[in-house]
């Protein structure tokens, strides 16, 4: 497993950016030939760090065969992310990998709202426990 948090181009001393509250971790299994990697994202993206967002998910699916994005732990996604992540799908379907995204609630309603037509592959987010009704 990689925990790489994203600090931009934050100076030491310095204040702390947008892109310091973005971190990205692995997990990855399989075979060579057909190797699969989760990338869980935790933190928020932002018009400040969403490049960097896409180029961390890019940089760690290469070589893997079968991409998830975990975005489930995401605090935020800007449509400046939605950007990003068409740049993501662009670049792995480039590469015939077979990729999709596990949104939070947050991040599928705006999936919803800015992909309308289901460009970017999502996956099922595991079923919340529903609120038990009073008796």
């Amino acid at each position: 497993m990689t925990i790489t948090p994203l600090h931009g181009h934050s100076r030491p001393h310095a204040r702390a950016t947008h892109s310091d509250r973005l971190s990205v971790s692995t997990r990855s299994w399989g075979p060579r030939s057909a190797r699969h990697i989760c990338i869980a994202v935790r933190g928020e993206v932002d018009t400040v760090n969403a490049k960097d967002f896409a180029v961390a998910v890019c940089e760690a699916a290469d070589g893997h065969a079968v991409v998830e994005v975990d975005l489930q732990a995401l605090g935020f996604l800007a449509v400046d992310g939605i950007a990003a992540l068409h740049a993501i799908n662009a670049q792995l379907l480039r590469h015939d990998v077979a990729w999709s995204v596990t949104p939070s609630r947050a991040v599928s309603r705006l999936l919803t709202l800015c992909d309308p037509e289901g460009v970017i592959p999502r996956a099922d987010a595991p079923a919340e426990p529903s609120a038990a009704e009073p008796a």
